[in-house]
C-alpha cells in the first residue's frame, strides 16, 4: 500500500534526482488524507530514499531534512472502537471453543483468547519469546512486536509499538491457564516464538489471524467490532 501511495502520485514516475521542491511539497501535503499510521510509514519511505541519494552524492541537498517538509498529520477522522459487551465476550468464547479447525489448517485460538484475556495487541501475541513470561510474579513482558518493513517483509520489531507499549501485563487466573497450555503445547522453531507458522515457516502476522477472527465473529453473530474491540 505504501509503495502504491507513492506510485499514484506525480514523484512515483519522476526519478528522485529531478523531483522539484514544489512537487515533494504537493506530495507531503496530499497524504494528510490517509491515517497517522500509513503517513509515518509513506513519509518514512520517502525520506529513506533521499537519504540513500544524499549519500551515495545523487543530489547535494536534503529537502526532507527541512523543516518546510516534516511530517504532516491526518485530516481523517478517526474510527470509534467499541468494545465487546460481557455477553459479546461470552459469545466469541463460546464460538471460538466450538469451532473445529481442518486438519493441517494453522489455528489461532489461543492468540484471540490471550487477546482477549489480557488486552494485548496481536502483533505483541505473535512476538512472545516463553522468557517473556513470568509465572511466579505473574507478568508478562511486552518488549516487541511483528510488523512489516518496506519491502512488505514481515519482522520481530524490538520495542512495542509505542513508547507507552513497553510494558508489564498481569496475568490472571484465565490467562495463566490459556499461556500454561500455549507453553505446553509449543514446539521448537528457528525464532523460538511462542507462536510460529509452522505450514509457512515464519512468523504469523495480525492479517492472518483476522480473517480468522472474523470467522469466529460471524459464528458469534458479532458485528461491528475488530480485534481492537
Amino acid at each position: 500500500m505504501t509503495l502504491k501511495i507513492i506510485e499514484r502520485h506525480t514523484i512515483g514516475s519522476t526519478p528522485l534526482v529531478d523531483i522539484t521542491e514544489h512537487q515533494l511539497e504537493g506530495f507531503i501535503g496530499d497524504i494528510n488524507k490517509y491515517s497517522n499510521t500509513v503517513i509515518s510509514k509513506v513519509y518514512s519511505m520517502v525520506k529513506y530514499a533521499y537519504n540513500i541519494a544524499y549519500r551515495a552524492h545523487l543530489i547535494d541537498y536534503n529537502p526532507m531534512e527541512s523543516l518546510s517538509f516534516k511530517k504532516p498529520k491526518s485530516q481523517k477522522r478517526r474510527k470509534k472502537v467499541r468494545g465487546f459487551t460481557e455477553e459479546e465476550q461470552k459469545r466469541f468464547v463460546q464460538a471460538l471453543e466450538d469451532h473445529k479447525v481442518p486438519y493441517g489448517r494453522n489455528t489461532y485460538k489461543k492468540q484471540l483468547l490471550i487477546e482477549i484475556y489480557g488486552g494485548l495487541r496481536m502483533g505483541e501475541i505473535n512476538a512472545l519469546k516463553p522468557e517473556d513470561i513470568d509465572f511466579d510474579k505473574k507478568l508478562i513482558h511486552i518488549n516487541a512486536t511483528v510488523t512489516k518493513g518496506m519491502d512488505e517483509r514481515v519482522f520481530i520489531k524490538e520495542g512495542a509499538k509505542t513508547a507507552e507499549g513497553e510494558r508489564y501485563v498481569p496475568i490472571n487466573s484465565k490467562l495463566a491457564a490459556v499461556l500454561r497450555e500455549t507453553l505446553d503445547e509449543m514446539r521448537t522453531n528457528s525464532l523460538g516464538l511462542v507462536f510460529y507458522d509452522y505450514n509457512k515457516y515464519g512468523i504469523i502476522h495480525t492479517n492472518q489471524v483476522n480473517c480468522f477472527f472474523h470467522r469466529i465473529c460471524e459464528k458469534a453473530d458479532l458485528k461491528g467490532v475488530s480485534q481492537h474491540s
